[in-house]
């Protein structure tokens, strides 16, 4: 059903004549509506499909920027590589270390319409964040849907005695332009209700938007179209602790869900009667917490001024008598009382030399009386 529902979307603004071509060759092929695949196919392994084969055949199909693919599989040849999410260009130093300067060497996009910010490249990658966080709203920039993802602060939280950050998807993110009007840019030609964003123009005009999972805080409109849903806080909502101080993340899970526009489209039978529901096909969790090992570094990190204070007091206490100790005696030396002179040694007397001429000393020696 996917594989047809986004060749249908691609197909949906043509003419009636391709379009029912495409629809004869289906029927031809008697390809069904729904396909039983098993989950490694789905997500890495792809899966084949007669109308993919029939698309890389048709010449003029090569020129749609879609990706030439031979199967069908959500994180197809994703799986395995390093390249895939492109490449960051990143501020390595200053107050602004960590943020994003340019993503495929460039700072600016052509997914999103031009008259907000929503082309913008800008955010951290995810993985850190600039160092001395106030509460207020972070971001990072998400390469898979291509935009922007801010995060709202909502309060304090202890991580194995670390006080951390919290954040989690607000409005800034979840809203289509309701209460946040500065995101209508990223709707597209269809804005959705509260919670669900669309990045169809991300994906190669495949239909999809992106959600936290089972609809989690989205607009009841989309649990009134699919049963089954049971969104709960504790199970489906995103969020992120980050320690102030360095920018660090402490603690992450990071869950979305990805669904798929489902709606009729005339001239293509196998979709014309069907009704217009957003179709959940698959949500994830990334689950991240700082090791024992790295917080322990850290709260080193943040404790050095007080620890070197408290190492610099310790060796001032125990120094200080040993430096006393050290110059005891050569200041009593220097404090003793002269020894008086005998009476033979004050016999002993210099004068100068009656002879101009000659600058030396003569010693004269005059016997007591």
């Amino acid at each position: 059903m996917i594989d047809k529902r986004v060749a249908s979307n691609i197909l949906e603004n043509w003419s009636y004549v391709v379009k029912k071509g495409f629809d004869i060759s289906i029927s031809a092929l008697s390809t069904k509506l729904w396909k039983e695949t098993t989950v490694d196919e789905l997500l890495f392994s792809g899966y084949e499909d007669t109308l993919i084969n029939l698309a890389r055949s048709m010449p003029q199909l090569k020129n749609l920027p879609i990706p030439d693919y031979d199967r069908f599989g959500w994180f197809y040849k994703r799986n395995g590589s390093y390249d895939f999410d492109g490449t960051f260009n990143m501020v390595y130093s200053g107050p602004n270390f960590g943020k994003t300067k340019e993503w495929q060497y460039n700072d600016y996009m052509s997914y999103y319409d031009k008259r907000g910010e929503c082309n913008t490249v800008r955010g951290s990658a995810g993985e850190f964040f600039s160092p001395k966080r106030e509460r207020d709203e972070i971001g990072f920039f998400s390469p898979d849907i291509c935009r922007y993802v801010p995060l709202t602060y909502v309060n304090d939280e202890d991580i194995d005695g670390t006080t951390g950050y919290k954040y989690i998807f607000g409005d800034s993110f979840l809203d289509n332009g309701t209460k946040v009007p500065e995101n209508r840019c990223y709707c597209g030609d269809y804005c959705s209700p509260y919670g669900a964003l669309n990045i169809s123009t991300c994906k190669h005009n495949a239909p999809g938007f992106v959600s936290q999972p089972h609809f989690y805080d989205a607009d009841p409109y989309y649990l009134d179209q699919i049963g089954g849903l049971n969104p709960t806080k504790k199970k489906h909502q995103m969020f992120m602790v980050i320690e102030p101080e360095t920018g660090i993340p402490l603690h992450v899970e990071a869950r979305l869900q990805l669904s798929l526009l489902v709606k009729p489209i005339k001239s293509i039978s196998i979709l014309e009667n069907i009704p217009t529901f957003h179709f959940p096909v698959i949500w994830f969790q990334q689950t991240a917490k700082i090791s024992p090992s790295l917080h322990l570094l850290l709260k080193i990190l943040l404790h050095a001024q007080l620890i070197l204070r408290s190492i610099g007091g310790v060796m001032a206490i125990v120094g200080i008598p040993w430096i006393m100790f050290l110059l005891h005696e050569p200041f009593a030396r220097m404090c003793r009382k002269p020894r008086k002179k005998s009476r033979r040694e004050s016999d002993f007397s210099v004068k100068d030399s009656k002879d101009s001429a000659n600058p030396l000393m003569k010693l004269e020696v005059h016997k007591g009386r």
